[in-house]
């Protein structure tokens, strides 16, 4: 895992000591002795965005990536190519050059890496993060179910509000539990979404509406969510439920429920 690094250099211009913050290279050293290591780089032959950096030995710049699945997704739909950025390097090189491609492509670029694992201290980090286009999360307002760049970029998908609320599909709920990030509770919630919760599962409760334990039970009516979600998640999830009880589910978040009855 990478750490960011603080220290004071001399600036030999000022003379005057300077904090200094670094972080070290992305990539992870495997103490391989050989010195025919490259980074190379995937791009897109129409427009020449690069979408993923790399580094490795033989013929890894052509092979396929198990762990970089959105690069292969984009490999399979465009016209792609590839160019070695620097080659016959030793292990340590190719980790520092490839970090130092990183950088530049995300300081000095409008392109959307698809690497898993990118610089922290880069102006941009990489393509999973919302789109541009997602508006900002507001106060015991629910958000939308937001699109990723990469997806949004490369895939053509795009954002979609959750559902309104229809109390006919409250009938039996599945509260998804997913993470939810600090920042994210406390400007939805104001720092606690228990009492919002507990309201709407009090409520329920009162009007014989009931919870599911499971995402995709026989009986399920509608999904809930307390937390955001990402448009590629909600595809994925009303594909399954297709394919796992024959229908799609009303997705709403529990402020619209909450809204609604407070």
């Amino acid at each position: 895992m990478c750490s960011i690094r603080f220290s004071v250099e001399l600036d030999e211009k000022t003379g005057k000591l300077v904090p200094r913050v670094t972080e070290p290279p992305v990539g992870q050293l495997s103490g391989n002795p050989h010195g025919d290591y490259y980074v190379y780089e995937w791009f897109l032959v129409e427009t020449g965005e690069i979408f993923y950096i790399g580094k490795g030995r033989g013929n890894r710049y052509k092979e396929y990536h198990d762990h970089a699945y959105e690069a292969e997704r984009i490999r399979a739909m465009y016209d792609t190519d590839f160019r070695f950025v620097g080659i016959n390097m030793s292990e340590e090189e190719a980790v520092e050059l490839e970090t130092q491609e990183m950088y530049r492509v995300l300081n000095e670029t409008p392109f959307i890496l698809t690497n898993r694992v990118t610089p922290l201290l880069a102006k941009r980090q990489n393509g999973y993060s919302p789109s541009e286009s997602t508006p900002p999360k507001r106060f015991e307002t629910a958000p939308i179910i937001h699109v990723a760049q990469i997806d949004e970029r490369y895939f053509g998908m795009k954002a979609r509000p959750f559902d309104k609320v229809n109390l006919d599909c409250l009938s039996k709920v599945h509260f998804v539990n997913k993470v939810l990030h600090y920042d994210e509770e406390k400007i939805l919630y104001g720092g606690n979404h228990r009492p919002y919760y507990e309201k709407v599962c009090e409520w329920m409760n009162a009007n014989g509406y009931r919870t599911v334990k499971s995402k995709f039970a026989k009986s399920v009516t509608a999904w809930v969510y307390i937390s955001d979600e990402e448009v590629h998640n909600y595809m994925n999830d009303q594909r399954l439920a297709l394919e796992r009880i024959g229908r799609n589910i009303p997705v709403y978040h529990l402020l619209d429920i909450w809204n609604m009855i407070k």
